[in-house]
């Protein structure tokens, strides 16, 4: 009734081994065929449009000849990106050095791609002028989305964006993973 099995070294019969290997492989098996998805974005897109705003001075120091302006705005954005936006930037002007340098993050509500939700999207930029006017400046920068809620969770992307204060072109790739 009973078989008595041989102990190899470390406690364990061959019959163990033998069925701990099948049944690992049995599992690893499984989960490559069943459980496991490999990580993949969608293929990249063009991203392109118009980006207006109407900015609000919060606050100014000055530093010599230079400006440290802090401030607020609201966005209208048309083309991929369709919706409204705030933003917290601060802008830094030299103007004897000619030229003003500027970060911000935006919060973007509306659509994607017909996605909806939010985005966290870092700006920063610069502009060539001896005064700290905005008006007839002509800014050059980058922006890049860092997270987003909703449809736009999992939408990455980055690009330039360029034109005179208030009424800039957009243009980037994005891509949903």
């Amino acid at each position: 009734m009973f078989a008595i099995v041989a102990q190899e070294s470390g406690g364990h019969t061959r019959e163990d081994r033998m069925f701990k290997r099948l049944l690992l492989t049995g599992f690893v098996v499984f989960a490559l065929m069943f459980g496991v998805t490999p990580a993949s974005a969608g293929p990249p897109q063009d991203a392109a449009g118009e980006w207006k705003y109407l900015p609000t001075l919060v606050d100014f120091k000055q530093a010599g000849p230079n400006l440290f302006l802090y401030g607020t705005d609201v966005g209208t954005w048309t083309g991929t990106f369709d919706g409204e936006s705030t933003e917290d930037f601060v802008v830094v002007c030299h103007p004897k050095a000619g030229f003003s340098f500027y970060k911000g993050t935006i919060e973007f509500t509306g659509t994607v791609d017909g996605q909806e939700g939010t985005l966290t999207i870092k700006t920063n930029g610069k502009q060539e002028s001896d005064t700290c006017d905005p008006s007839p400046a002509i800014w050059h920068g980058r922006w890049v989305i860092i997270g987003g809620t909703g449809d736009l969770a999992d939408l990455h992307g980055n690009g330039t964006f360029t034109g005179p204060s208030l009424d800039l072109d957009y243009e980037g790739q994005i891509h949903f993973s």
